[in-house]
């Protein structure tokens, strides 16, 4: 393997070409996303050189997070974003090699949200409702083959 010597792109630098190069074609939640995780890097890790975020930053940026309360679906949300705009970088020539990045495995996400009583009692009226209209049906179904 050829050596290649360490990049010289500041993190800076490597946000705000993210931002005007590939930020504009993202969705909305998406671009801001982006932005707060290149602000909680700079928050928690503060690299001035881009080749300074490494797997143990990267790894030290989760266990801030967890500490400051951040859910674990906000952190993996975080390490995907900054794992796809660090790919960029490298696909770019930024970066010779992309850190790697453990992404949080506990992750309870709920699917949707909990029905209120006055949804379950609505739901249970009408399939008791259902349930009356097929007995119904099955009862002059029956009278018909009788008669």
């Amino acid at each position: 393997m050829k050596y290649k010597p360490p990049s010289r792109v500041t993190w800076d630098d490597f946000c705000e070409r993210f931002e005007t190069e590939v930020l504009p074609s993202q969705a909305e939640k998406t671009a801001n996303l982006t932005i707060t995780v290149f602000n909680a890097v700079r928050r928690i890790i503060d690299p001035k050189m881009l080749v300074a975020l490494n797997a143990e930053q990267i790894s030290l940026m989760q266990s801030k997070l967890r500490k400051a309360g951040c859910a674990e679906a906000s952190i993996q949300a975080y390490m995907r974003q900054l794992k796809a705009a660090l790919r960029w970088g490298h696909r770019q020539g930024m970066l010779n090699s992309v850190p790697n990045i453990e992404m949080p495995k506990k992750v309870n996400t709920m699917k949707g949200r909990p029905i209120a009583a006055e949804e379950f009692e609505r739901m249970l009226s009408n399939v008791a409702d259902g349930l009356l209209n097929v007995k119904r049906s099955r009862r002059d179904q029956k009278r018909k083959q009788r008669a």
